[in-house]
C-alpha cells in the first residue's frame, strides 16, 4: 500500500475548489490538490510488482556506474539505469484510486499544532516519469470533500511552492468478537440404542419418553386399559364350592372312623 510516512519534499501545483450545486450554505466545499514529488523507483512496487523491472535495470557499463565506482559513492538504487522501454516511454498515466488517506502538510513553524491536516482524501490521477539514477517524478491529485475556510487560505499561499508533506493510509480495523459471546457447546453423543430424544429434566427438554401402552380419552370416557383393570377377577360360584367342601369333609370323617390312617 502506498504511503509517505516521513516528511517528503513536494510541489503544490494547483488548488482547485470542488463545490456541489446542492451544497448547504454552512457546508464546507471540497478541494483538489495537485502535487509533484520526486521519489525512489522502489515506490513503484506499491502499484505493481513488475513495474520497476519494466523501467529500470542495472547496467555496470554505464557512465554513471563507472563514475560512482571511481568516487566510492554508493549507488542510490539497486537498479539505477533506465531500460530501453524506460528511456522511450517518458511520462505515462496510471489509473488507480486510493481512498481514506490523510494528508499532513508541515507548515514549518514547529510542532504538530501548526500542521495542516486534511483527512478522508482520495489519491488519483497518477502520472509517472522514470529518470536515470533510479528515481521517478510522480504527479497525483488529492481530493477531500471537507476543507475549511482557514485551510483554503493557507493552501492558497502554498500554491506553486515546495512544501513537506506526508500521506497516511487508512487504518485497517479488525473486527472483534464481543466478550459476552460464547461459542456453542459441543454435542454429547448418546450411546448406541439410547433414546434419541431429550429425557425429562435435561436442558431444553420437558417431555418424558412415551410409555409402552398408549391410552386415549374419547369423549370423556376412561381409557380402555384402565377400564379393563377395574373389573374384578372371575369367581367360582359359591354353591359349587360348598358342595365340594362337604363331600371332602364327609369322606375324611368316614376314613378316620374306620380306623385307617391316610397314606
Amino acid at each position: 500500500m502506498f504511503e509517505l510516512l516521513n516528511p517528503t519534499k513536494a510541489k503544490l501545483l494547483d488548488v482547485v475548489v470542488l463545490s456541489q450545486k446542492n451544497r448547504a450554505p454552512d457546508e464546507n466545499p471540497g478541494a483538489k490538490l495537485n502535487f509533484e514529488i520526486q521519489l525512489s523507483a522502489d515506490i513503484l512496487a506499491h502499484f505493481d510488482g513488475h513495474l520497476k523491472g519494466f523501467l529500470f535495470t542495472k547496467n555496470s557499463g554505464s557512465e554513471g556506474a563507472k563514475q560512482a565506482a571511481l568516487d566510492g559513492i554508493p549507488e542510490a538504487s539497486d537498479m539505477p539505469n533506465l531500460t530501453g522501454i524506460g528511456m522511450k516511454i517518458g511520462k505515462f498515466p496510471w489509473n488507480q484510486e486510493l481512498t481514506g488517506y490523510e494528508l499532513v502538510i508541515d507548515h514549518g513553524m514547529g510542532g504538530k499544532k501548526s500542521d495542516l491536516v486534511i483527512d478522508d482524501g482520495l489519491l488519483s490521477n497518477w502520472r509517472f516519469t522514470p529518470k536515470e539514477g533510479g528515481t521517478v517524478i510522480a504527479r497525483m491529485s488529492f481530493e477531500s470533500a471537507n476543507v475549511t475556510e482557514a485551510q483554503f487560505g493557507r493552501l492558497a499561499k502554498m500554491k506553486s511552492r515546495d512544501i513537506e508533506i506526508t500521506f497516511h493510509p487508512p487504518e485497517e480495523v479488525q473486527q472483534q468478537i464481543p466478550s459476552g459471546t460464547q461459542t456453542p457447546a459441543a454435542k454429547t453423543l448418546e450411546p448406541a440404542g439410547a433414546w434419541p430424544f431429550p429425557k425429562k429434566g435435561a436442558a431444553g427438554a420437558d417431555q418424558a419418553p412415551p410409555q409402552s401402552t398408549t391410552t386415549e380419552n374419547v369423549k370423556g370416557k376412561p381409557p380402555a386399559a384402565k377400564k379393563a383393570a377395574s373389573k374384578p377377577a372371575a369367581k367360582t360360584p359359591a354353591a359349587k364350592v360348598d358342595k365340594a367342601s362337604a363331600k371332602a369333609t364327609a369322606a375324611t370323617e368316614a376314613f378316620v372312623a374306620a380306623g385307617t390312617k391316610p397314606h
